[in-house]
């Protein structure tokens, strides 16, 4: 298993619910690093309304 050579890999991560406007970098530091490292969805939209009671 490990005598492979190395391969590329990819890392996918959603957060389901995350409110683009909060990610800064005065609140999520990390995810605004890995931003700005990678791709971002811009596009996205949730496939029915968040409820908030």
């Amino acid at each position: 298993m490990f005598d492979r050579p190395n391969r590329d890999r990819v890392l996918i991560v959603l957060f389901d619910g995350l409110r683009p406007d909060l990610v800064k970098p005065s609140f999520t530091p990390n995810l605004v690093r890995l931003q700005r490292r990678g791709a971002v969805l811009a596009g996205s939209a949730p496939s029915r309304p968040a409820k908030h009671e």
